[in-house]
């Protein structure tokens, strides 16, 4: 039995670490997004305070 329960949870936490490595590429692209928007929300207020 505990064979069959060692499996099952080897199976079973393929699929969880890999949507894992997923969420966390997901998210950095997210990071990287929000950078940008900021940058660019800065540069847009710069250029409205100075102008």
């Amino acid at each position: 039995m505990k064979i069959i329960n060692t499996l099952h949870l080897h199976l079973t936490e393929i699929p969880i670490e890999k949507a894992l490595r997923h969420q966390i590429e997901v998210q950095k692209r997210l990071d990287e997004q929000l950078e940008v928007l900021f940058t660019a929300s800065l540069a847009s207020m710069l250029v409205l305070t100075t102008s």
